[in-house]
Parts: C-alpha cells; structure tokens; sequence
C-alpha cells in the first residue's frame, strides 16, 4: 500500500487488487475494461506459484502488459525469477518506491517498448531487467 500512496502523491493514478482478499474476477475484469498496461505484483516466497499464475493471466490477456514484480522474494533471488517466469518483466527490489516511479516516468514519458525500457534502464539501482 506504501507503493500505491506514493505514486498518487506523484500524480499516477494506481488500482489495486489484493487477491488475497478479493476475487480473481475483479482482476479479470480490470483486464477487459481498463487501459492498464502495467501491473505490478508482490508477494513473499510462498506465494511465488500464484505470482507466476497471475503474471501468466496477465500477458495471456495482452502480452505488451508490463508485469513488475517485487516484495521480498523478487529482492532475494532476482535474477532467478525473471530465469523462471518469463511473464514477469522487470523486478523492483528493496524499496522501490523512487526505482518504481522512475521506471513509470520513463515509459510514460520517454519509451513505452518494454524492449527498450529494459535495454536504458537495465543500469538502474534496484531494477533488474
């Protein structure tokens, strides 16, 4: 929730879906009716089968989605997650509120490939592409 307040005190506009608390169709649903193009997902070791599920849904649905995955097990193994989970695009690790809102600044502001996102902003601190 950290993440979400800071990115509305920057001017995005976020909407968030705990799937632990509400049900998978309203993430269905943001998938047909919003013009979402970047998702951001967390979520602790244990529950990394259901992050690669929805990552899957996800790009099943578009696959130029961004997905962005972080929290704790996306910073203790990052390369292997993006080795593991292709759907996953971009892991933001540690805190990431200010590495977030500059990836976010970067693809609304200067590039909006995820190709190339990649490619400019691989150097960034705690993003690994």
């Amino acid at each position: 929730m950290y993440l979400s307040s800071y990115l509305k005190q920057n001017n995005y506009s976020v909407n968030i879906i705990d799937l632990e608390v509400e049900c998978e169709s309203k993430l269905e649903h943001t998938l047909r009716e919003s013009n979402c193009a970047i998702f951001g997902i967390g979520g602790a070791t244990l529950l990394f089968p259901e992050v690669k599920r929805i990552a899957r849904k996800i790009k099943s649905y578009d696959k130029n989605n961004i997905v962005i995955f972080g929290g704790p097990h996306a910073t203790a193994v990052e390369k292997d997650v993006l080795r593991i989970c292709s759907d996953i695009d971009i892991i933001v690790s540690g805190k990431g509120e200010e590495t977030l809102k500059e990836l976010l600044d970067y693809y609304y502001f200067r590039e909006s490939n995820i190709s190339k996102i990649q490619d400019q902003m691989s150097e960034c601190r705690g993003l690994c592409c």
